[in-house]
Order: structure tokens, then sequence, then C-alpha cells
């Protein structure tokens, strides 16, 4: 694809990451092949920007999508529809995350600022939080207390790389919720980027307040649940691994 852009003229490439970041977040080292493959096209984007002057190339890194994963994805430990988590040790590992939105408006703001964001990784965040704090604000809007429970980081870390080995898709779930919110040796951390390091102001996303992003998650819920009469509407097994490895590794 990238060969075809710069055949057709195409001024600017960006990559089809939205995702953490390739060269400066370590992941799991169960997860390395996935990164792999992110790397080999940075490479060729790279070579292509070196040899034609009129290409180039941005990526944006984002880290987890928070309202995707609170709506669809609720292996990652957090349910909004039955009210329960299970939290990662004390589920104070802090993250940073975008939502669907905002990362529409990074890749206007890339565009509108084609100078500053050439041949480089832009790194935005609409939030920072940990899994207490989100959902201290689901219980705050949904008018309940959530059923708690909790798994050490060292239990999900053997236990997954157990089944990872084994071909088994719980396996790598339980290596991708360590990853975002757990403590083991050479995970990196789930902080895409500082607030004052980011390119937010640049490209125009605004960092906001765990309330704010949860109150959206629970409209679109509702929106959702009087749409297909509760119906349910989460993600399958397979589109869980999709994001996951994505928005992970």
């Amino acid at each position: 694809m990238i060969e075809a852009a710069v055949a057709a003229g195409v001024s600017r490439f960006i990559l089809n990451e939205f995702a953490s970041s390739p060269i400066t977040q370590l992941g799991l080292a169960e997860t390395a092949r996935f990164r792999k493959p992110r790397l080999d096209v940075l490479a060729v984007a790279k070579a292509a920007a070196a040899e034609c002057a009129a290409f180039s190339w941005t990526g944006l890194a984002v880290g987890n999508i928070i309202d995707l994963s609170l709506l669809k994805f609720p292996q990652f430990g957090i349910d909004v529809r039955k009210r329960t988590v299970e939290y990662t040790d004390e589920g104070t590992e802090r993250v940073t995350a975008v939502t669907l939105p905002d990362i529409g408006v990074a890749v206007r703001g890339i565009l509108r600022a084609p100078a500053q964001t050439r041949n480089r990784f832009c790194h935005v965040r609409s939030v920072e939080m940990d899994q207490v704090g989100i959902v201290r604000a689901l219980e705050e809007q949904q008018g309940c207390r959530y059923v708690v429970s909790m798994e050490r980081s060292e239990v999900l870390y053997e236990r997954g790389r157990a089944g990872f080995a084994r071909g088994e898709r719980s396996g790598f779930r339980d290596l991708v919720v360590v990853q975002l919110f757990g403590r083991v040796d050479g995970k990196g951390s789930s902080v895409v980027v500082g607030r004052e390091e980011s390119d937010n102001e640049l490209l125009g996303v605004r960092e906001k307040e765990v309330e704010e992003i949860v109150r959206g998650v629970l409209d679109t819920l509702a929106l959702e649940e009087e749409k297909d009469g509760n119906a349910g509407g989460r993600g399958g097994e397979k589109d869980v691994l999709e994001q996951a490895t994505r928005s992970t590794g």
C-alpha cells in the first residue's frame, strides 16, 4: 500500500496504527510477534520517505480506546452492563487512553499540521485513569455499587503464558489485561505519553476527566439498549483479540 501511495503521488500516509507506540512502549515478550508487523511497516514507510522527498508518513500512538473497551470488551475487567469489576491487583495502575472521536480529531490535526507531524509518531491522550477511578465514576452515574473481585498480576501472567502457549484465546486475554493494568517485570508502562509531552495541543485533542468519558459511554449504552431492547451488543471473541492486539501490542 505504501508503494502504491508513493506511485500515486500521495504526500502524507497515515500508518494504520491507532494503538500503543511500537517504538517507545515495551510490551510483554509473549506478544512481541504482534508488534513485529507494525515495525516492519514503519521501516517500509521510513525507507519510502528517504527515497521520495514528496512522500511522508505519520504514526499515531493512542493506547487503549477507552469507550470501545467499556462498551464492547467486558473481558478486560469492567462490565458496565452486569455492573461488575475484576480488579487487577488493587486496580490502581495508571493508564492513558483515547476515545474513538478523539482519534478522528487527531487525524484531522495531523493533516492540518503537515510540517510538524512529518515522518514521526504523534502521541495523544484523552484521559489518564486507573480501574478504581473508572468504577467510582460508573457507580456514581449509574447509581449502584459494582460487584468487585480481584486477581493478582502474577497469577494472570502465569495463567496467560501457559494458555497462550497452548493457543488458547483466554490466555491471550489474560496477557492483555496484565499489559494494561498489571505490574510485572518487562511489560512497560501503560501511559502512552505524559500530559506535557503529548501532541494534544498540536492536534487539537482536549484531555478530559474520567467522569466525562464515563458519561459518554453510558449515554451510548442507553441508546444501544433502547435500540435493541437490551439484547446485548457486545463484541465477539475475535473482535476482542483484534482490538486488544492493537491497543496493547
